[in-house]
């Protein structure tokens, strides 16, 4: 079988035909109800065409997002946003022009193959952008950035993309400003004492078990003075 040149014009005219009908059936119906003839009888394509360009239906959806990746670099690049995470706007404008279709993606109706996919996408976008602080780091700031848009965009949230990325910013930076966190970094902490056979640290010299209690003169200080009265209520004034 002759595999077609995805840069000819008719096999990208193809190929995003089935795209398309693959996001309006995903809204009308849902992920799991839909099928190949289903896809290619809303794209005007006979099936023999469809798989010269993919396998099924999970290669048509991934495909998307490798065309989506290749377009928020080409975003960041061309404005000249070299800062980290800098993919993180262009793609809420992306969401924000193609509503639709991201709702299909990550919203009540997708699947969890639609919502993995660009939850790696972006952690692979992540990755290469905070690659010195460590794959902890990155794959906690990605989770959290995919968790913000999937929010925004099924609860049709007012808030626009300039105020998402923001808030993103906002609530990450804590995490930017710690430096590496991975696990070969918390795995150098040498001079932690190890649990004693009890499974707790050994007590410092001098220091009563928590069950003994206070002290006793503390305990003194503590109690009332009972010489008959009661002890003195602060006044009010």
């Amino acid at each position: 079988m002759k595999v077609p040149n995805p840069q000819d014009p008719r096999a990208l005219r193809t190929r995003q035909a089935l795209r398309e009908a693959l996001v309006s059936l995903i809204i009308e119906r849902g992920w799991d109800a839909i099928g190949i003839r289903d896809v290619c009888q809303r794209a005007g394509i006979g099936r023999s065409t469809f798989y010269t360009h993919f396998a099924d239906r999970e290669e048509l959806l991934l495909a998307g997002y490798d065309d989506l990746r290749k377009m928020l670099r080409r975003a960041s690049a061309a404005e000249g946003r070299w800062r980290a995470l800098a993919f993180t706007l262009p793609l809420l404008e992306h969401a924000e022009e193609n509503k639709r279709m991201f709702r299909a993606l990550v919203g009540r109706r997708s699947s969890e193959m639609a919502k993995s996919g660009l939850l790696r996408l972006i952690i692979e976008l992540t990755r290469e952008d905070l690659a010195p602080l460590g794959e902890a780091t990155a794959q906690y700031v990605a989770g959290a950035f995919f968790q913000l848009l999937v929010w925004w965009v099924d609860s049709r949230s007012q808030l626009g993309p300039g105020d998402i990325d923001a808030l993103f910013r906002r609530l990450t930076a804590p995490v930017l400003a710690t430096g590496p966190s991975d696990e070969a970094a918390l795995s150098h902490r040498g001079n932690t004492p190890r649990p004693s056979s009890g499974g707790l640290p050994p007590l410092p010299r001098g220091a009563r078990p928590a069950s003994q209690g206070p002290p006793r003169p503390l305990l003194r200080r503590l109690r009332p003075q009972c010489s008959g009265a009661s002890p003195r209520r602060p006044r009010l004034s």
